[in-house]
């Protein structure tokens, strides 16, 4: 097939025009092609004509060039459209198309297309809308509101900022002051009147009447070759935020400066970088004068050489709280409670402490240390005048009620051997066994008032007989081991270990449901320590002994407390389940007698 037909003029200009021209049927099929087209293709006229032109359109425009063909008309027989083709070299080319439509009558002959290389400037429309979208995406990224406004106070562009804030429809070709301030005219501050009027840029802050937010705003003009304004930036910084927290800042420092503590910050160096008005009224210095010194000035605990040491656990740790002292500028020593704080700001590292004043404290516990002084020496007088009073009881139920009963008994036994009816005999009898009863009460209530073995043996035979004797009145195992050593004691503290030593045996009866107990004294670094230990229920001691009030009752509470107050300490381990360890412990005696009392 040949590439044009032969003998026309008109042909042979047209193979002569520089760019790609064909014809094609309606089929698709070519039956034309100029020389420009076949040197694009690098191809023969006989390799072109009589193919079909599709395969020569990338597939993905090849819907749109068919479309393009279908609209065409007898009415409308002109269309231009653009498809991509793949040159011989590989390279991808945009030819935009202009198609004709021929006819003839109403038959639709064939096709012829004039084509034009558009790929440098379809680069040059792509390069330009990316770069047009780069710069709306910039635009847009802004957190601020930024628009452009024309001489007429329009808004002609503004960001996402302002279009998400006022939307859309409420912003593009609305003039500014109506937008941001509500008025039909500019304003007296209005950013956009300044900048027209003066051809200057304009920047102040200024607060909402409508809803009461803060605005920075800056505007730039835009300006032509002959400096007159046509257009400018305005730009709109909502600074509500910063606004409240520099409002809330002023109250945190009107705060920090009547604060009933002094509060500092300090840097590396130990240097003082902030005050408040309570530190300079406590120490007696001006701010300026406290910003000029270092920690070491005021602290006397904290020497130069102490500093670092003290940064790297105040950082180690975040938190410290510690006791020291402040050296006013009059040279006073005021105990105060350190507060510290590690913290790491912009990349910056501060100490921050507060101080309170201890001094009302500190005489609250020197006061409180007086009383419990005077206290200790007041509970040791009523033990020792108590166990006095019990030792006169039981000495005088000795030496009188009970000589007096011993000899009632005597007369009453005399008189029951010379007594001779049966029923006289039976009545001193029965006189005699109420004798002898009252006899063994006033022992049993002299021993237990005040045993004389406790003060005439010592405390160690004295608890062996108390072993013995719990054993025999109450019929529960009671193993007893001493160490057999001396054991010097005040009388007041003997007396109340003894009494301990019951009290803590009478419990193991009433409550432990055990089946075994044992009682140990010894002597140790300066003590003499009592273990009274059972096998039985136990109890939670966590919870029942740290106040009167506890299930255990008040004895155990009474013997720690009397106890304290002589020097001594009681001690109580027990579990639910486990039995229950009592330690009574008590102070020896100096060589002079006295309790070793802290």
């Amino acid at each position: 097939m040949e590439r044009q037909p032969k003998g026309t003029n008109l042909n042979a200009v047209i193979d002569d025009l520089p760019v790609p021209i064909c014809r094609f049927l309606p089929d698709g099929t070519l039956t034309f092609v100029n020389a420009a087209f076949c040197r694009f293709l690098n191809k023969r006229p006989e390799e072109l004509v009589g193919a079909s032109y599709v395969p020569l359109i990338l597939e993905p425009d090849r819907e749109h060039i068919a479309g393009l063909l279908a609209t065409l008309t007898r009415e409308n027989p002109v269309g231009v459209g653009e498809h991509r083709v793949v040159a011989p070299d590989g390279q991808t080319h945009w030819f935009r198309w202009t198609a004709r439509a021929l006819f003839d009558g109403d038959r639709l002959r064939e096709y012829q297309a004039v084509g034009e290389d558009g790929t440098e400037q379809k680069r040059a429309e792509e390069a330009l809308a990316l770069a047009a979208k780069q710069w709306q995406d910039t635009f847009d990224a802004l957190e601020d509101m930024v628009a452009i406004i024309d001489r007429d106070y329009r808004m002609v562009q503004a960001n996402k900022a302002i279009l998400d804030a006022f939307g859309a429809a409420n912003v593009l070709g609305r003039r500014c002051y109506e937008l941001f301030h509500g008025t039909s005219e500019p304003p007296a501050l209005c950013a956009a009147y300044r900048v027209f009027s003066t051809g200057q840029p304009v920047h102040f802050e200024w607060r909402s009447d409508r809803d009461g937010r803060w605005f920075d705003t800056f505007s730039y003009p835009i300006k032509d070759k002959d400096g007159t304004v046509r257009q400018l930036v305005h730009v709109v910084r909502d600074i509500t935020e910063r606004k409240n927290a520099e409002e809330a800042l002023k109250l945190t420092q009107f705060a920090l400066d009547r604060a009933a503590d002094a509060v500092f910050w300090a840097g590396p160096d130990a240097r003082l970088i902030y005050v408040n008005d309570r530190a300079c009224q406590r120490l007696g210095y001006s701010r300026e004068e406290l910003l000029s010194m270092t920690a070491h000035d005021i602290s006397p605990r904290l020497p130069r050489e102490a500093w670092a040491d003290h940064w790297q656990e105040s950082k180690r740790c975040g938190s410290r709280v510690y006791e020291s002292v402040h050296r006013t500028k009059d040279g006073r020593l005021i105990p105060v409670e350190m507060a510290i704080n590690y913290l790491e700001i912009g990349g910056r590292e501060f100490l921050h402490g507060c101080a309170h004043d201890l001094t009302a404290r500190k005489q609250a516990e020197e006061q409180l240390r007086a009383y419990q002084e005077q206290l200790r020496l007041l509970a040791s007088e009523l033990a020792r005048s108590e166990e006095l009073e019990r030792r006169r009881i039981a000495s005088d139920l000795h030496d009188h009620v009970g000589q007096i009963l011993a000899l009632a008994q005597n007369k009453l036994e005399a008189m029951e051997q010379s007594a001779r009816r049966p029923a006289a005999r039976r009545d001193l009898e029965e006189v005699r066994r109420l004798v002898e009863d009252a006899v063994q009460k006033t022992r049993s209530l002299t021993f237990d008032l005040s045993p004389p073995i406790l003060y005439e043996l010592g405390l160690e035979p004295a608890l062996a007989w108390l072993a013995e004797e719990f054993e025999r009145r109450h019929g529960l195992p009671c193993r007893f081991e001493g160490d057999e050593q001396p054991k010097p004691l005040r009388d007041d503290l003997r007396g109340v270990l003894f009494r301990a030593a019951c009290e803590a045996l009478l419990n193991v009866f009433k409550h432990a449901r055990a089946r075994n107990v044992s009682m140990t004294v010894h002597c140790s670094e300066g003590e003499v320590r009592i273990t009274v230990e059972d096998d039985g229920a136990g109890f939670d001691a966590a919870a029942d002994l740290p106040h009167p009030g506890g299930r255990r009752g008040f004895g155990l509470f009474n013997i720690r407390e009397r106890l304290s107050h002589l020097g001594g300490r009681l001690e109580v381990r027990s579990e639910p389940g486990q039995g229950t360890r009592i330690v009574l412990a008590g102070p020896l005696a100096r060589e002079d007698g006295s309790g070793r009392i802290p």
